[in-house]
């Protein structure tokens, strides 16, 4: 199959398809080279920003831009979506170059 250069400059994964069967893809801290927003939809979980630990749940939007100290344990029964942005593209659409936890309490 082909894959556009378009279509490297983001992606949509669920959580589980973004960890690719190894959950430390997000549950230790790291970085990463490309930006994300990560959105949780179900369950309870321990997000940590460039060091700071907060407890999060369902309705969560994390913004972590790229090279961002960051974790996310959502445990057994949690899950959400990745969006993942490549650089150029983070910058064309002038994403935030800091991390932001936004917790949503009514949907």
């Amino acid at each position: 199959m082909r894959q556009d250069r378009q279509d490297a400059r983001i992606s949509l994964e669920t959580t589980a398809q973004f960890t690719r069967g190894a959950p430390w893809r997000l549950s230790l801290p790291h970085d990463l080279p490309v930006d994300l927003l990560i959105w949780t939809t179900k369950g309870q979980a321990v997000a940590s920003l460039n060091g700071c630990r907060r407890g999060v749940g369902a309705h969560c939007a994390m913004v972590v831009p790229a090279g961002t100290l960051f974790s996310l344990d959502l445990g057994r029964t949690g899950g959400g979506l990745v969006l993942s942005l490549s650089p150029d593209l983070a910058e064309e659409a002038q994403w935030p170059d800091r991390p932001r936890l936004l917790q949503l309490r009514e949907v």
